[in-house]
């Protein structure tokens, strides 16, 4: 029997959300699902995408963030609101992924703006996935917060039934040739990336709050010189950080370079590559970043938080945490013992693709079942 639910993703094909839809899509048809999957270059454009849905699908799942949806007109919420406008006309619900959840470290004033706009989507939506315990416990702490703001009645009818799926990890290598614990070697770039000094690796888009600056400034005091290489190119409106990134580093004697995108099919090599792997964004809810390290066999080195342990517990042994001030001393480890920068023997990434999109292929026909009823 033919799946009645449309998965869709919708923005640039190299964003990280589109990715990870994409990706989750081919997994799930590779099991057994034989329902729809949509993508739309525009995420302006979302609500173009209900005329390519089939007339029989009962259920629409989309992968969200607020800034995907956001433009100088409109806001996320208006553009998911009017999604699901267009689906409940046509008798289809709407369940969503929230990604990148609203935290309290920012500014008060933009804290409550992404929390009115998340549970505005959330509240358009039949059910909610999100990606670790963490954004669970972030969206009841945001909405808790909004109930002594705007009034519990109003915030109390938003939140729909909440799932925890973490974010997949793809099986990669789990040492490198020379790497292992035992062997010792010069801790220089063995891939694409190549400089004078051991190369520190950030992965992903640079914006503000990745993280980046903060690693110029900390690896200024290590003992020994050192490179650092963004793997990943400016998010759009932000081009000018990268000359300004540039410029701090030439200031602090060291040498930042960026790689610009990176395709699926180069990106291992890069991953390797560096001599130490830094996912240094604070306030992350649940890292895809985190996840491509691990994928390529390292144990990135990130900073301490509720996700941070989150994942140390549900994955033993796949990041080295570190707390603030300790940046340095953990890259300075990680150069005199290159083996702690890659994964112990024996460590098994959980959920890996597979099991993710069982899961979600579980929920998603829950939801449609009990939405049909």
């Amino acid at each position: 029997m033919r799946d009645r639910i449309t998965l869709v993703t919708c923005g640039p094909t190299e964003h990280g959300i589109c990715r990870f839809g994409r990706d989750l899509a081919e997994t799930a048809q590779q099991q057994d699902f034989t329902g729809t999957v949509l993508h739309h270059n525009d995420p302006h454009l979302l609500a173009a995408v209900v005329d390519r849905v089939p007339g029989d699908t009962r259920l629409l799942h989309l992968q969200a963030n607020d800034w995907l949806f956001t433009d100088r007109t409109h806001r996320a919420e208006e553009a998911v609101l009017d999604l699901a406008a267009l689906l409940r006309i046509r008798r289809i619900v709407l369940s969503l992924t929230l990604h990148d959840l609203p935290q309290q470290a920012v500014s008060r004033e933009l804290f409550l703006r992404r929390a009115r706009s998340y549970a505005a989507m959330a509240g358009a939506a039949v059910g909610v996935v999100v990606s670790s315990e963490h954004e669970r416990l972030l969206l009841e702490e945001a909405a808790a917060i909004l109930g002594s703001v705007d009034g519990p009645a109003v915030v109390g009818q938003r939140m729909p039934p909440v799932e925890v799926i973490p974010l997949p990890v793809r099986t990669g290598p789990r040492n490198g040739p020379d790497d292992r614990p035992g062997h010792r070697r010069e801790a220089r770039a063995a891939g694409p990336v190549h400089a004078s000094a051991p190369v520190m690796g950030v992965l992903g888009f640079i914006y503000p709050g990745k993280g980046h600056r903060e690693v110029l400034e900390e690896l200024a005091s290590t003992r020994t010189p050192v490179a650092l290489v963004a793997i990943g190119r400016p998010s759009d409106g932000h081009a000018a950080m990268l000359p300004d990134l540039i410029d701090l580093g030439r200031r602090l004697g060291i040498e930042f370079t960026s790689t610009g995108f990176v395709p699926d099919g180069a990106l291992a090599a890069h991953l390797r590559g560096v001599a130490v792997p830094i996912a240094p964004a604070p306030h992350v809810s649940a890292s895809a970043s985190v996840n491509s390290w691990i994928a390529a066999g390292r144990r990135p080195l990130v900073p301490a938080s509720r996700y941070a342990q989150e994942l140390c517990d549900r994955m033993p042994g796949a990041v080295r945490i570190y707390e603030p001030g300790e940046l340095c001393a953990a890259v300075e480890s990680a150069l005199a013992d290159p083996s702690l920068t890659y994964l112990p023997p024996g460590f098994r990434p959980h959920p890996d693709r597979t099991e993710a999109a069982s899961r979600y292929l579980r929920w998603l026909r829950s939801i449609a079942a009990s939405s049909t009823r």
